[in-house]
């Protein structure tokens, strides 16, 4: 049932259909996530009292970079974290979090709410996959702080 409930809930997002947080019960995600190819892409999340809390990280190659700490909610069978940083509709952020039959998590960034004042030197995220291959282990202390998330690098090339 919850592999169906995660393909309905990846389904609805990329159709942008509307449902309530009670539909389906989002699938866990928990460890660190690290990729260093051609952007350095690292992603950490566990499960917390109020949803999940994560920390997204990427480095461009020309030193730009997109960060973002917060505790998303269950939300269509993944976890969605918002934000209305102010009153300007550019600066609002809504981000998807879903674990994927395969294993893998994908980020994905509302058109309407890109969370692009997370991003320095037009830095974004629209659109990111961290493969399990990618998961590096458990979170340690990597989400008690956004300094201490920044310090993490990959352990190898993927």
């Amino acid at each position: 049932m919850k592999i169906i409930g995660i393909m309905i809930a990846a389904a609805s997002m990329a159709w942008g259909i509307q449902a309530s947080a009670q539909d389906v019960a989002p699938a866990p995600i928990d460890g660190v996530y690290c990729a260093d190819k051609d952007t350095l892409r690292v992603f950490a999340a566990r499960p917390v009292k109020d949803g999940l809390q994560f920390a997204v990280s990427l480095w461009y190659p020309n030193k730009a970079n997109f960060a973002l700490m917060g505790i998303a909610r269950p939300f269509m069978g993944g976890w969605l974290y918002t934000e209305k940083a102010d009153p300007k509709l550019e600066n609002h952020c809504a981000l998807d979090m879903v674990l994927s039959l395969d294993g893998s998590v994908i980020l994905k960034t509302h058109k309407e709410a890109d969370c692009r004042v997370y991003g320095g030197y037009g830095a974004t995220l629209t659109s990111v996959v961290f493969k399990p291959e990618t998961k590096e282990g458990p979170v340690r202390d990597e989400l008690n702080s956004m300094e201490n998330f920044m310090k993490r690098s990959c352990a190898h090339k993927n």
